[in-house]
């Protein structure tokens, strides 16, 4: 089986910056945020056959179909050595790289969203003789976060006129991060749709995942709305 070393590559071309992930997205939309550490470790070590990407140098970035591998992998408790996770990865890697089509489609092109994930939700990649990773279980599972999360983002803005660029409902000074924060700490979605009736529920769970793949550093505004920069690489 052909192998694929993993390769660090640095990009100072202009990137498209929503077609790729941070590494800290990539593990909150697989649901397996606690898992960061350890895929930091496993790229350090070449555990993961596939290229990574680094933006202005130092960022991580994945492409949407990381987040399925990621979940697949990082979410199986069975696979709890660098060994058996390298095997699984080398796999899943091949066996995607031989589907182009739909792969493609989830990876590729971050605004094709996984609305339809055609034959992937009827793969399963063999890891052992006996052994295979249902593939398509795992796109199932990301489907709802990430497309939630990838048409919460076409809902953004930042501009250096607005909050000092922090990330802003489109037409308004509404700080996603601040909305996120509230639903992450428990505020009940009904309380926080009465106080700002412009927003969603859906503008609410994706400001929450937002929230948690952008954690910020230093103290909050003045007018509490939190503070732009961000902790994420």
């Amino acid at each position: 089986m052909h192998t694929h070393a993993v390769v660090e590559r640095t990009r100072n071309a202009v990137v498209p910056s929503r077609r790729l992930l941070s590494l800290k997205e990539t593990v909150i939309l697989a649901g397996v945020a606690e898992k960061e550490k350890e895929v930091r470790n496993d790229i350090s070590r070449g555990v993961m056959p596939t290229t990574v990407v680094r933006f202005d140098n130092s960022r991580l970035c994945f492409a949407l179909l990381d987040v399925v591998t990621f979940a697949a992998v990082y979410g199986n408790s069975l696979f709890g050595t660098r060994e058996i996770r390298k095997v699984a990865l080398e796999r899943l890697h091949f066996a995607l790289g031989a589907h182009s089509s739909w792969a493609a489609t989830l990876g590729d092109e971050y605004r094709c969203y996984f609305h339809d994930c055609g034959d992937v939700n009827r793969t399963a990649v063999d890891i052992d003789k006996f052994v295979s990773i249902e593939f398509g279980k795992a796109c199932k599972e990301v489907k709802p976060r990430v497309n939630l999360y990838v048409e919460g983002l076409e809902r953004v803005e930042e501009s250096p006129n607005i909050l000092g660029g922090a990330a802003v409902f489109k037409g308004s000074r509404l700080s996603v991060l601040h909305i996120g924060k509230m639903a992450d700490r428990g505020v009940n979605t009904a309380e926080i749709l009465e106080d700002y009736p412009a927003l969603t529920e859906g503008d609410v769970e994706f400001a929450k995942l937002y929230y948690r793949a952008h954690p910020t550093v230093g103290r909050p505004r003045s007018d509490g709305a939190p503070h732009a920069v961000s902790g994420n690489e």
